[in-house]
């Protein structure tokens, strides 16, 4: 079974323009990561390092607008070849989907590269690792069902209300209490009981591809995220919310 893991934050970024945020969680509260300055200084330093420290991650242009040329590719091939990771049931994880780790003062990151959305968990150096890995993957999991199997932002702007509540629906007071990517979806598709005119409310179509317009509008929790963002002055966060709530109406206005 897997145990509890205590986690400092989550963060989803652009991946392109790392280190801008799609969405962030921390929960160190009166920690070091408690304030919104440090953490954006922690993101920047985190990038950094990962950049200098991943080929994988540098080669597919992380923290750069610029396309990364053809002799990257290369690099980072080579690097996702050697650095293949064998889960405990003994599959193979194809050479594209694995996760880094970098250190950053005294705590551990794992990075989840998904096309052009980079994941990344938070953790104490003391905390163990491979569970904080395996929360990347459940992560990983969930935002590709939401996202109608492949990841990519504007899909995750497009349910960031959905994206928060994985988030929410996973760890309590910081501490990882789900694992199990299906139970989660489960539990979004219940607390979004504010749907798109027409659907059944049932959470049904609420994970379909991306031509799907059945997709659950949560404005109550897309509130909560905006008063929190207020409250402690995270603009990024504000900005998120807002632009997935535009989404969101936009698509409903549509119809």
């Amino acid at each position: 079974m897997t145990g509890n893991q205590a986690i400092a934050g989550v963060v989803v970024f652009e991946a392109d323009t790392a280190p801008k945020r799609i969405a962030a969680r921390y929960y160190e509260s009166g920690q070091v990561l408690s304030k919104r300055e440090a953490q954006i200084a922690f993101e920047k330093d985190l990038i950094s390092k990962a950049i200098k420290s991943c080929s994988s991650l540098s080669g597919a242009g992380v923290g750069s607008s610029e396309a990364p040329s053809s002799s990257s590719k290369k690099t980072s091939e080579k690097s996702k070849e050697s650095k293949t990771v064998v889960p405990e049931n003994g599959a193979t994880t194809h050479p594209t989907e694995h996760n880094e780790v970098v250190l950053v003062d005294n705590f551990i990151v794992i990075l989840r590269l998904a096309n052009d959305v980079l994941i990344a968990v938070i953790a104490r150096d003391s905390q163990n690792d491979l569970l904080v890995s395996e929360y990347v993957n459940t992560l990983h999991s969930c935002l590709s069902q939401v996202c109608g199997g492949k990841i990519s932002k504007k899909k995750c702007f497009d349910r960031l209300d959905q994206l928060f509540l994985i988030i929410d629906e996973s760890i309590e007071n910081g501490v990882v209490f789900e694992y199990d990517a299906n139970a989660i979806i489960s539990r979004v598709n219940m607390v979004s009981d504010t749907t798109v005119e027409g659907e059944s409310g049932d959470g049904a179509g609420s994970t379909g591809g991306a031509g799907s317009t059945g997709r659950p509008i949560t404005a109550s929790h897309a509130v909560r995220q905006g008063i929190a963002a207020i409250r402690s002055g995270d603009t990024d966060s504000l900005r998120s919310v807002f632009a997935g709530a535009a989404q969101s109406f936009s698509s409903f206005l549509g119809r």
